[in-house]
């Protein structure tokens, strides 16, 4: 018996200029997990960003209702947080190969969660919106493409009670050091956990957030308060697991930065050549979401990049996150508010947040 198949929703399309690709879900059968496979055929060894900013956006949505919202950005690192999995992309820093990007939509705690999943035959007109870029990783990049599947109940019949719903609630470039700001989260649906994101290219997120607290009824009760320093400290011993990174680079005699997703300062790097030429990492500036690497002759790299908080996100869970009953219910709450310290990026940084909400059918 088929209890499950991967259904695809699109298949492999090629691309050749930035757009914004729009796909009907003509499913009927719960899904619990989309996926997006974005791919980038690079032109050159010049490459200024991560492949996962070439998807700025994505966006699932039954008419004007939304249903999932998030940066490529964003999207990864709530992967990572969730599945406890590696890196989401397949780096190839190298001329004339593929860079491949991850994508995915949860609708559940797990794969094939049979108590949360997006059940079709609830919504009217379900639709799926990806924009993209072709050339924000590699400016000579030229072609590309983008396919996407689903992973979906088949012969097991399943009666799902909700799905995971995920949303980035605000975004904000930050004001002077030590300034703050108040950010309302909504008293909807129950909140299973939180994505803090503070950006800016180079440095890692407390110098854009030094320090984040949730309060409730306008200050009444502290949830928490944490400096984003001392809370990476503690949820590295007690939640978070290490982000491992395969890459592939081509580097030169003169250093140049390829980008990871790990960006706090504290992590390892593994490195291999082809020929006998050594690359070296060449990071005494601790750059939070790069590694300079270099070689004596150039060489073609093979390594492997630790670290923690993909994307310059902090995770914030509510309680167990296997368990419904656990998750924050502000119902009946007059208020729940965020409270962000900028750091020492000043307005140099952004930051942005993200909540992973329980949405009953």
């Amino acid at each position: 018996m088929a209890k499950y198949r991967i259904a695809t929703i699109l298949a492999e399309e090629a691309i050749t200029a930035a757009g914004t690709k729009i796909i009907d879900i003509n499913l009927t059968e719960p899904i619990s997990r989309i996926e997006i496979k974005f791919d980038v055929l690079n032109a050159s060894y010049s490459f200024s960003a991560s492949p996962t900013a070439n998807v700025t956006k994505i966006e699932l949505v039954d008419g004007s209702d939304v249903l999932f919202s998030l940066s490529g950005f964003e999207c990864q690192a709530l992967n990572i947080y969730d599945r406890q999995c590696g890196a989401m992309n397949e780096n190839c820093h190298i001329d004339a190969n593929d860079e491949i990007s991850h994508f995915g939509i949860d609708f559940g705690r797990f794969l094939y969660d049979t108590m949360l999943a997006l059940d079709p035959n609830k919504f009217s007109n379900l639709q799926l919106k990806i924009t993209y870029a072709l050339v924000t990783a590699n400016a000579d990049a030229v072609s590309g493409s983008i396919e996407v599947r689903a992973w979906v109940f088949d012969e097991k019949k399943v009666t799902p009670s909700g799905f995971l719903m995920s949303k980035e609630i605000y975004a904000y470039t930050c004001a002077a050091e030590n300034t703050y700001k108040y950010i309302d989260f909504p008293l909807d649906y129950p909140i299973r956990k939180c994505l803090i994101r503070g950006f800016y290219t180079g440095t890692q997120p407390c110098d854009s957030i030094k320090e984040f607290l949730i309060d409730e009824d306008t200050g009444t009760k502290v949830v928490m308060e944490w400096g984003t320093e001392a809370y990476f400290s503690f949820m590295i011993g007690n939640t978070w697991q290490p982000i491992f990174e395969l890459f592939q680079a081509q580097v030169s005699t003169t250093a140049a930065p390829f980008w990871v997703t790990s960006t706090w300062y504290w992590r390892s790097m593994t490195l291999g050549t082809v020929n006998a030429a050594p690359a070296t990492w060449v990071d005494s500036t601790l750059v939070a979401d790069q590694v300079y690497l270099d070689s004596t002759a150039g060489s073609q790299v093979w390594g492997s990049c630790t670290g923690y908080l993909p994307h310059h996100c902090f995770e914030i869970p509510f309680g167990d996150p296997q368990e419904i009953t656990d998750w924050y219910d502000t119902n009946g709450k007059s208020q729940v508010r965020l409270r962000l310290k900028a750091g020492s990026n000043g307005t140099s940084g952004t930051a942005q947040v993200v909540l992973q909400q329980l949405r009953p059918y």
